[in-house]
């Protein structure tokens, strides 16, 4: 069904829009706190690049945690429900770079780091387009290597929302609530590094950003924990 939808453009047009405009409510109705956002605001002012990194389970409301006015190229699969987000977020003024750090990467690749030389952003879901669910794969870590900027974790929960049963225990964000955006220390990768280093900074990125989605959860009244043991169940 999703796939004969996708094949309309005007069905896919209006479909973003009302993605969006949902997503604009849900941020206009929820009280929001911001927690930890000094390096990014210091980064930003600054005009250096950096990596944000969030898990795709959490993707929903993760562009308002972006001022419209800093240039953000978010990475997205080829899929036909990636680009379906890909012409979302454009109503939020972020451009998208269409790949995966894991199926056709060395173009995304490229990009990524035309796009990190000219002092702009990168977004990526590093559990992304299909799993591992919030387990982080290694083509962050190695465009981190390459451009020689920092990865900047971040995540968010809210009070409000449904859990879709998807791979990613997908986030849906509820009206009328509260929510928190978090955001982490950046995680520099050292430009000469061992694969067993490289590992270790992979496990790293997963550890924080579980530890940064836990915190959020409990902020919002939920047990993150809870949530990943229904994760591994349903494998």
């Amino acid at each position: 069904m999703i796939k004969k939808i996708l094949n309309h453009s005007l069905i896919i047009r209006l479909a973003c829009w009302l993605v969006f405009s949902y997503t604009r409510l849900c941020f206009i109705t929820n009280s929001w706190q911001f927690l930890g956002n000094k390096e990014f605001e210091k980064r930003w002012n600054k005009k250096k690049p950096f990596i944000l990194c969030f898990w795709h389970g959490r993707l929903l409301m993760m562009p308002y945690c972006w001022k419209k006015n800093i240039p953000i190229h978010m990475l997205i699969s080829k899929h036909k429900d990636g680009q379906l987000i890909s012409k979302t977020v454009r109503y939020l003024g972020i451009q998208s770079i269409t790949g995966s750090t894991k199926h056709g990467g060395m173009g995304a690749m490229r990009r990524m780091l035309g796009i990190l030389k000219q002092k702009e952003c990168v977004g990526i879901t590093p559990d992304g387009p299909r799993g591992p669910r919030m387990k982080c794969s290694i083509g962050i870590v190695n465009l981190a290597q390459i451009s020689g900027s920092p990865i900047i974790p971040v995540t968010y929960s809210s009070t409000k929302r449904k859990i879709i049963s998807s791979w990613d225990k997908f986030q849906m964000t509820l009206p009328f609530g509260s929510g928190v955006f978090i955001w982490g220390k950046p995680i520099n990768v050292p430009r000469k590094i061992t694969k067993s280093q490289k590992e270790r900074i992979r496990e790293k990125i997963t550890n924080k950003l579980n530890n940064l989605t836990e915190i959020s959860d409990a902020l919002c009244g939920h047990n993150f924990k809870m949530l990943k043991e229904e994760g591994k169940a349903a494998k």
